[in-house]
């Protein structure tokens, strides 16, 4: 039988009615992961050269420093641009000075990445930050106290038992909500970790994320008003299709999510990637937004200006980690992942400004205030872009919308 992990609910009656329940994540939830042993290098000779580093970065494979012990190691002839090509964390241990890449310096990648980008963090300083919104996730098991979002977390619940975080929860809910990470960080944040879906025959069974969705939406019920889920974030796809078994009861959950209000963000409709062109380049700035999704071949390129979804950053992007409450990694590259839960967070913040929001109008006012994008391939082609996201301009469009 499947076992569950609960949150303690603790209704307060008043004699005016009754008010918000207040709600505390378990006593007994996933521990943090030891990434250690999993590296696979240990001595000098097993490390990819710098022009192994640059070919599997080339085929969307990085090399995975994370928690490795590299004290010993020299480093010196990687290129000081490292973290456009591997991916490492907290636990990461790097060599003296003199054995480091030239310029590379992994405390700024780490401090730095955190900045979601495309002038958000403007937003944040006049207030827009999700706050007096709820937004919910369904995604693997959380290190709920991580100091990304453990102050923002409402709910939590598992469907099976899972003694250990698993890294794509600790991230996607630190970039919809994560203290210095995320684009809405002061939204309230309802979460249902599952199992993702899994091959069965000639497609992928999607109950359990058709049971996360259900069960959501008959917590939503039980919240007043103004704590009502607006978004749900599911990093995935494949779930409207015929051939996946649950494919029936995941629509209609989503006919009983828009009955409620609640938009729900998948990868399946109107998001994709486009990234700055570097780990270091500035976060802010559209013009550097060149970086086509890392999975592409050469001639997948030519769909980008045909493209009617809307572009957001995925790759060199740094979240909470699940190895530590407070520690992060730095990925170089990702799917769209790290993408649904950015359009997540915005839409938190356009529900902010703009309370009637649906998910209609923040698709069409999205796309009106996108800006056109150069997507370069990795042979140095150009192709242009329709979309890419514009936090700012979508939200002062909304405001205009309530005068």
């Amino acid at each position: 039988m499947r076992k569950k992990v609960y949150l303690l609910v603790l209704l307060l009656c008043a004699c005016a009615g009754a008010q918000q329940a207040e709600i505390r994540v378990p006593d007994v939830v996933p521990e943090a992961v030891d990434y250690a042993w999993i590296c696979k290098y240990k001595e000098q000779k097993t490390l990819p050269s710098a022009e192994e580093l640059v070919k599997l970065f080339a085929e969307n494979r990085n090399a995975d420093f994370r928690s490795c012990d590299l004290s010993q190691m020299d480093l010196s002839m990687y290129p000081s641009n490292l973290a456009d090509y591997v991916d490492f964390d907290s636990k990461t241990r790097w060599p003296e000075a003199d054995k480091m890449p030239k310029g590379f310096e992994p405390e700024e990648v780490l401090r730095d990445g955190v900045n979601p980008g495309l002038g958000v963090r403007s937003l944040h300083a006049e207030g827009i930050t999700g706050r007096g919104v709820s937004v919910a996730i369904i995604d693997q098991p959380l290190l709920t106290a991580h100091q990304e979002y453990a102050g923002r977390l409402k709910f939590y619940e598992q469907q099976e038992n899972c003694p250990e975080a698993q890294m794509h929860g600790p991230a996607v809910a630190s970039i919809i909500v994560g203290r210095t990470v995320g684009v809405a960080p002061e939204a309230d944040l309802y979460y249902i970790a599952t199992r993702f879906a899994r091959l069965k025959g000639d497609g992928w069974d999607v109950r359990p994320e058709a049971e996360a969705l259900k069960r959501l939406l008959e917590i939503n019920k039980t919240l007043p008003a103004k704590n009502k889920i607006r978004v749900i974030s599911l990093s995935l796809g494949g779930l409207e299709d015929p051939e996946s078994i649950g494919a029936l009861q995941w629509k209609e959950g989503l006919a009983e999510a828009r009955r409620q209000g609640v938009a729900v963000f998948t990868t399946d409709h109107d998001i994709f990637a486009l990234s700055r062109a570097c780990s270091t380049c500035d976060a802010d700035a559209p013009a550097l937004y060149t970086r086509g999704a890392g999975w592409f071949e050469e001639r997948d390129y030519e769909r980008y200006p045909y493209m009617e979804k809307v572009l957001f950053p995925t790759d060199y992007r740094v979240t909470a980690a699940p190895n530590g409450d407070g520690d992060y990694a730095s990925y170089a590259s990702s799917g769209l992942s790290w993408a649904v839960p950015y359009a997540a967070g915005l839409y938190a913040l356009a529900a902010q400004v703009y309370p009637p929001l649906t998910p209609e109008l923040f698709w069409q006012t999205a796309r009106e205030t996108a800006v056109a994008a150069t997507v370069k391939t990795p042979q140095g082609k150009t192709y242009s872009a329709k979309y890419l996201v514009q936090p700012q301009r979508l939200i002062r469009k909304l405001q205009s919308m309530k005068q």
